[in-house]
């Protein structure tokens, strides 16, 4: 039981670093866009965010 427990809260840790790290790439993408909307780059992002 203890191996069992121990992997299930190594998965659990995993996930939680990886929901952060998303947002901040979500925000990045989504600053980037304001700053390039000029070039039709937000058709590619909603695409990306779609495709996600």
């Amino acid at each position: 039981m203890g191996l069992k427990d121990d992997g299930r809260n190594k998965k659990r840790e995993g996930r939680k670093d990886q929901i952060p790290n998303g947002q901040f790439k979500l925000e990045k993408v989504l600053s980037d866009s304001r700053r390039m909307r000029d070039k039709g780059l937000i058709e590619k992002i909603s695409f990306l965010i779609i495709s996600i």
